[in-house]
């Protein structure tokens, strides 16, 4: 497929071959990414990369990722560089909570066992039940991301994940428990770790997405 589209394309700087995707960014840096996007749409052998995958969404985003400038030409390095770490920030902070929710209840057990008045098999029973309901949903979640977009689905997984750990705060027995830690805080963490991937993927360039999954794991 890499070799079966082949279009020089003049764009008054230079020709430039599109063989695959990964030219999108040279082919960006001849033009404007407006008149590049333009231009692939008017190609009709081109027509595969503009209606696959929304490449030309994608195309504008490499040029601006890989230039520092927006569709008009205007530097933007400084504000994509300060949005992508307020992102990280947020991504890797609703990570780190998940992660010390879970540590918490697995090292107080006996604790909780006790201000609630059951037994060491209740509350291990609540997190297996946590990690099943988490697991069992994430395909779901992710589905539900894609419908509704990244971030609005990781905030709604921030909010329910936020309320079953009220709920679970104030849980009088286990049953509450139940309610707050395994159902709320599972399906909120499924909603939230398939968002978490794509917005990494979303906001990071190649170069720099493994230091940024690296850092949010």
């Amino acid at each position: 497929m890499a070799s079966a589209i082949c279009s020089p394309l003049d764009l008054g700087a230079r020709p430039v071959c599109i063989r695959h995707r990964q030219n999108a960014t040279e082919f960006a840096r001849a033009g404007s990414a407006r008149n590049s996007i333009e231009s692939l749409r008017q190609r009709p052998e081109l027509l595969y990369f503009v209606n696959t995958a929304g490449f030309a969404s994608e195309l504008e985003s490499r040029f601006t990722m890989s230039t520092g400038c927006d569709s008009d030409g205007v530097d933007s390095g400084s504000d994509t560089r300060s949005g992508s770490a307020v992102v990280l920030a947020v991504l890797a902070s609703g990570q780190f909570l998940m992660t010390l929710d879970s540590s918490v209840m697995n090292v107080s057990m006996a604790t909780v066992a006790q201000d609630l008045g059951t037994t060491i098999t209740g509350i291990q029973t609540a997190i297996t039940l946590y990690t099943l309901v988490m697991a069992s949903l994430m395909i779901t979640g992710g589905k539900i991301g894609t419908a509704l977009g990244r971030r609005r689905a990781f905030g709604i997984g921030l909010v329910i994940y936020g309320v079953g750990s009220l709920v679970t705060g104030l849980a009088p027995n286990l049953l509450i428990l139940l309610v707050g830690w395994s159902l709320l805080e599972g399906i909120g963490a499924a909603l939230i770790m398939p968002a978490i991937v794509s917005l990494v993927a979303a906001n990071f360039p190649p170069e720099r997405r493994a230091a940024a999954y690296g850092l949010v794991a």
